[in-house]
């Protein structure tokens, strides 16, 4: 209701593969637990700590990051001015 739809979070170049050893694993561990076999729920275990790990990768640079500049700086209460010179903290009054 209230978020920034216009704002982007910077591209993260390993989202694609954190997801598919989530996936990969969540099915296998269900598959596992279902069948009851061990190995498979040992294997589940393994996928989701390869996408655990992935964290660790180094991110780049992202594709598209929108270079700061004096009106996306926080001020000093935290809350980062709009375009129209008015801070985040002030989202009641902003009609939208």
């Amino acid at each position: 209701m209230f978020l920034d739809r216009g704002r982007r979070a910077p591209a993260y170049p390993w989202l694609e593969w954190k997801v598919r050893f989530f996936v990969i694993g969540a099915m296998l561990a269900l598959g596992g637990m279902a069948m009851s076999i061990e190995w498979l729920v040992w294997l589940a275990f393994v996928f989701l700590a390869l996408g655990f790990l992935t964290r660790f990768l180094p991110a780049g640079k992202g594709r598209g990051q929108v270079e700061s500049d004096e009106s996306t700086e926080p001020n000093q209460l935290g809350a980062r001015e709009v375009e129209d010179g008015r801070d985040e903290s002030d989202w009641w009054t902003s009609g939208s």
